[in-house]
């Protein structure tokens, strides 16, 4: 059993920032994906596993070297002929992050995690980045009457996407005005994905592989 997860920010505008990619991308991608049946997810947020289940596909030692563990173990479940329950409950995340850089190293973490497990999946995410793509639509063929309507479209469709949200996990709104600045963050991450393997987690660096398994770069045989 594992169950989908909100964000709360539990250390000012940035950890709020780091909350609302959960909550508003997150969450609707995750929702859309199982809806469609084009998710198997496995949430690290929350997993309960019998031990029989567990010790039958290998243990903790067999999701050991992957970076998105949770989602390994999930597999590895499936595989075995099982199934992974989603109850209808979410439980909440407390995003801790206190500066832009720790923001993004986290979320660049979590971007090339996916990409590694589903690249052809995670390229066809860009189609969601809606706003950032009208204004670089605008940018590059000149502001005109349909530009225009097409980033009052994006914005709209931002806004109401956080309403349902926010009415969805019974909770005031937060970060409105932010969230056309949440969205282009969250462009930049994942335009910085493409470019490079590696990821920082708890100080140390790791090389990600194909469907994220994790080489420490410093212990690899010479």
């Amino acid at each position: 059993m594992t169950l989908l997860y909100g964000g709360i920010g539990a250390a000012g505008l940035w950890s709020t920032f780091a909350a609302a990619a959960i909550d508003y991308d997150f969450v609707p991608n995750a929702l859309v994906g199982l809806r469609l049946g084009l998710a198997k997810p496995c949430f690290g947020s929350t997993i309960a596993i019998r031990r029989d289940t567990l010790s039958a596909i290998g243990g903790f030692a067999a999701v050991a070297d992957y970076l998105s563990d949770d989602y390994a173990l999930g597999t590895l479940v499936r595989g075995a002929g099982l199934s992974v329950a989603i109850p209808p409950y979410t439980v909440m995340h407390l995003c801790n992050e206190r500066s832009l850089r720790t923001l993004f190293v986290h979320e660049l973490r979590w971007a090339r995690t996916i990409r590694a497990v589903d690249p052809a999946g995670y390229a066809g995410l860009a189609i969601t980045h809606a706003l950032p793509l009208a204004l670089m639509g605008a940018v590059l063929g000149g502001m005109g009457i349909v530009p225009g309507i097409v980033i009052v479209a994006a914005l709209v469709s931002r806004l109401a996407l956080q309403l349902m949200v926010d009415r969805v996990l019974r909770r005031r709104r937060r970060l409105f005005w932010g969230g056309p600045l949440r969205d282009l963050l969250s462009f930049a991450v994942f335009v910085a994905s493409f470019f490079g393997h590696e990821v920082e987690w708890a100080g140390r660096r790791y090389e990600v592989r194909a469907a994220a398994r994790i080489v420490d770069p410093d212990r690899r045989a010479p």
